[in-house]
């Protein structure tokens, strides 16, 4: 396991890791990690000694709250097809679908 921190400004969505607020730290394999880090430009690995445990909310209701953009990387995690040419209330309910399913 590898812990990396969200070192951007906004909270971070996404079906395998749930959000992680601005700061707030997680615990991921080390593929995970390495996309988290290298691919999204949200994160930086954390020192073990800089570990602090947050409570995920998963409510439906974080998604509304979300840019248009994080959706759209959401809904790519999910592989959702036809996802950019939604609008930001379309990506959400498809995005809640494809978790419920």
């Amino acid at each position: 396991m590898t812990t990396v921190r969200n070192a951007s400004d906004r909270s971070y969505i996404s079906s395998s890791v749930g959000r992680v607020d601005p700061g707030s730290t997680v615990d991921v394999d080390d593929e995970t990690a390495s996309y988290l880090v290298e691919q999204t430009g949200y994160f930086e690995y954390a020192e073990s000694t800089d570990v602090e445990f947050t409570e995920v909310d998963d409510s439906e209701d974080d998604l509304d709250e979300l840019l248009k953009e994080d959706l759209l990387e959401i809904a790519r995690e999910e592989d959702i097809d036809g996802r950019s040419d939604m609008t930001k209330a379309e990506l959400i309910t498809a995005i809640e679908a494809a978790q419920e399913g």
